[in-house]
C-alpha cells in the first residue's frame, strides 16, 4: 500500500499494546496480573467527578479556546510561580489532550528532519516514536542499573553536535524510577548554559510521584531561561485521570503561538468536561497532599522486598513515578516449553503465557535486558503476581 515512508516503521506503543493484550486475556476468563498500565488503580476523587458533573449539567460543553479555558489556563500559570518560581502569562500555556499531545506538539514545533533529540534512555516509549515519526533525529545517552539509571553528565556532553536541538529530561522517570539529583541537575545546567542554542524539555508528569525529599527538576533550575524551556505536566498520573485527557505545555509565547495553530488544525480544544475536571484538580494541589503518593509509596517498598528476593533478578529501589525495572539478563538464553527465551520480548511472551503476569519488555524503553512493572495494583494483587513471577523465573533458572 502506498502510505507516507515516513511511517513505514512507526510501531505502535509497547506499553499499550500489552495493556490492551493483558485486558484481552482477562475477559475470556483467565486471572492476569497486569503490571503493564502506566496509571493508578484508584478511582478520580469524587470532588473532581463533581466537577466535570458540573460542567454537563452547567451546559459548558461547547467549543472552548483551542488553547484551553482562560480559568484552567490562570491556574496552571498560578501553579508554575508556585511549582517552579518562574512567571507565565496564559498566552505561554497550552492545554492539550493529554500530556502525549503536548509532547506532539512541542516536537511538531521545533524539529526539521536534520536536527536531533537527545534522549536520556531507559526512556518512556513515545519520545522516541514521535521524533522518528517527524523525521527528525533520535541520539539516545544510556544508562545502566549500576548508574541508577541516570548517565553521566560527560556522557551527555559527548552526545551534543551542532545539530542537537533538543534534550528531553524526564524526572521522576518512566520506566526506571529513578529522580535526578541537584548534583545531576547542577552539572547538567552548566553543560546547557554552554551550549544556549538546545531547547530544554522537562516532562514533570510524575511530580507528586517523589518518595524521598521534594520534587525537583531541570524546570526550576534558574540557570534554564524561559525562553528555552518547555514544561510538559498534566492531572493524568496525579489525580487517576488518565482517561479525561487533560495535560499542558508551558513555553515561550512564540513556541506556544504555533503549537495553538497546529492543536487548532488537528484536534481543536481538549474535551470541555474535563477541562472544568482538571481545574478542580491543580485547585486541590495547593490545599491538599496527593491523595495517592502514600499509598504507592507503601506498594513500592512492597514490590522492591518481593523482588529483592528473587535470585534470578537484580532491582535497585526506585526514587519516584510508580515503574520498578527490574535487570533480567540472568534467565535470557535459557530454553522453555514454548521455546529459546533469547530476549525480553520472548520473556515477557512467557511470563504472561506461562503464569499470566504481564509486564513490558525492557528493550521498548531503549535498554534490553530488563522488565518494566507498574505497581498500580492493589497490595494484593501485587504479592499474588510477583510470586508467579518468581515461580516461572524459578523454572528457568534451573533449566539454564
Amino acid at each position: 500500500m502506498n502510505i507516507n515512508r515516513k511511517l513505514l516503521k512507526l510501531s505502535p506503543s509497547q506499553t499499550l499494546v500489552l495493556n490492551q493484550k493483558a485486558k484481552a486475556i482477562a475477559a475470556t476468563g483467565k486471572k492476569v496480573f497486569n503490571f503493564t498500565a502506566g496509571e493508578p488503580d484508584g478511582d478520580t476523587p469524587a470532588s473532581i467527578q463533581q466537577a466535570g458533573i458540573e460542567a454537563i449539567t452547567s451546559g459548558k460543553t461547547r467549543y472552548t479556546d483551542s488553547a484551553g479555558i482562560l480559568e484552567l489556563r490562570q491556574e496552571i500559570v498560578a501553579k508554575a510561580q508556585r511549582v517552579y518560581g518562574r512567571t507565565y502569562d496564559v498566552d505561554e500555556v497550552i492545554v492539550s489532550n493529554g500530556g502525549k499531545q503536548a509532547i506532539y506538539n512541542t516536537f511538531y514545533t521545533l524539529l526539521n528532519p536534520e536536527d536531533e533529540v537527545i534522549i536520556l534512555t531507559p526512556a518512556w516509549v513515545s519520545y522516541k516514536g514521535m521524533v522518528e515519526m517527524l523525521g527528525a533525529q533520535v541520539v539516545e545517552v544510556s544508562a545502566s542499573i549500576e548508574q541508577g539509571f541516570v548517565p553521566s553528565v560527560e556522557a551527555i556532553a559527548a552526545a551534543i553536535t551542532e545539530n542537537t536541538k533538543l534534550i528531553v529530561l524526564n524526572s521522576p522517570c518512566n520506566p526506571s524510577g529513578a529522580v535526578y539529583s541537584k548534583a545531576f541537575m547542577d552539572e547538567l545546567a552548566e553543560l546547557l548554559v554552554a551550549h544556549p542554542d538546545i531547547f530544554v524539555l522537562s516532562d514533570d508528569i510524575y511530580e507528586h510521584f517523589v518518595f524521598e525529599g521534594r520534587f525537583q527538576a531541570i524546570s526550576q533550575h534558574p540557570k534554564i531561561s524561559k525562553e528555552r524551556l518547555i514544561i510538559i505536566n498534566g492531572v493524568s498520573k496525579s489525580h487517576a485521570m488518565t482517561g479525561w485527557r487533560i495535560g499542558y505545555a508551558l513555553a515561550n509565547q512564540e513556541l506556544v503561538s504555533v503549537m495553538k495553530k497546529i492543536q487548532s488544525q488537528v484536534t481543536s480544544n481538549p474535551c470541555s468536561i474535563s477541562q472544568y475536571a482538571a481545574l478542580q484538580a491543580i485547585q486541590e494541589e495547593e490545599r491538599q497532599e496527593n491523595p495517592f503518593r502514600n499509598s504507592f509509596e507503601k506498594r513500592r517498598n512492597l514490590i522492591f522486598g518481593l523482588l529483592s528476593d528473587i535470585p534470578e533478578i537484580n532491582v535497585i529501589l526506585p526514587q519516584g513515578a510508580f515503574y520498578i525495572f527490574p535487570e533480567v539478563e540472568r534467565v535470557l538464553g535459557v530454553s522453555s516449553v514454548a521455546g529459546k527465551i533469547e530476549t525480553d520480548i520472548d520473556l515477557c511472551a512467557y511470563l504472561l503465557e506461562e503464569v499470566g503476569v504481564a509486564v513490558v519488555p525492557g528493550s521498548a524503553f531503549g535498554l534490553p535486558g530488563h522488565i518494566r512493572m507498574s505497581y498500580g495494583l492493589s497490595e494484593a494483587a501485587i504479592i499474588e503476581g510477583v510470586a508467579l513471577l518468581k515461580e516461572a523465573l524459578c523454572k528457568l533458572s534451573k533449566k539454564a
